[in-house]
């Protein structure tokens, strides 16, 4: 999925699911469109500006003084990884999830290796209930 750079943002060519990586970080990123929902990680520095690596992903380096975040177009969305380049690095990543209204999150969980692990979401509204 090639990334085009309009209007502070890149978004994806013809995605299934609308997304929005910001060239300055402290904009958030964007899953789903206007309703849906918005990522921000926590404890980065919200200046810090994208670079590409490749069509479908980007970098946004040196979110804080040991790690990167990488950011790659999917079809379905949006996949996040953290680059940590010291082991001072904080042991985790949190991520402030902005949601629609009625939308509930659930996470499934699976490591690939010890070292490796991968972690989904998928928010969803309530199903209508009579």
């Amino acid at each position: 999925m090639t990334l085009q750079n309009a209007d502070g943002a890149f978004t994806p060519s013809n995605p299934i699911v609308d997304a929005s990586l910001p060239v300055q970080l402290g904009s958030g990123l964007h899953v789903g469109g206007v309703d849906g929902i918005g990522i921000e990680p926590q404890g980065a520095d919200p200046g810090v500006e994208a670079k590409r690596v490749g069509d479908s992903s980007l970098i946004y380096p040196n979110i804080d003084d040991n790690r990167d975040l990488i950011a790659s177009a999917q079809p379905s969305g949006i996949e996040l990884s953290t680059q940590i380049r010291s082991l001072d690095a904080p042991e985790a990543q949190s991520f402030h999830l902005d949601l629609p209204a009625g939308a509930e999150l659930q996470a499934n969980r699976t490591a690939r290796s010890p070292s490796c692990a991968k972690a989904s979401f998928s928010a969803g509204r309530p199903a209508p209930s009579d």
